[in-house]
């Protein structure tokens, strides 16, 4: 018997080399990791822009300003209001 005769071990065919075997290489799981990623991002992405469309965000601020009390000095009834809101007054 030859050594070419001999059957090969493991099922490889003949003329590939030991490297080249059936099965993930390195660059499928690669690959495959990037396509999870993204597939991730993408969904992260839909739910971040479906919660900022259907939800109101509000955040606590302080507002500061000048607090002045305006009163008649007699107990008289206001009968005309000669300003509107935000109107600046002497």
């Amino acid at each position: 018997m030859s050594v070419r005769s001999r059957p090969i071990r493991g099922g490889a065919r003949p003329g590939r080399n030991e490297t080249e075997r059936r099965g993930w290489r390195w660059w499928h799981y690669t690959i495959a990791f990037v396509v999870l990623l993204v597939v991730g991002g993408l969904a992260w992405g839909g739910y971040a822009i479906w919660f900022a469309v259907t939800h109101v965000r509000t955040s606590y601020a302080r507002v500061t300003g000048l607090v002045v009390n305006v009163a008649a000095k007699d107990d008289t009834r206001v009968q005309k209001v000669l300003v509107r809101t935000g109107d600046e007054v002497k």
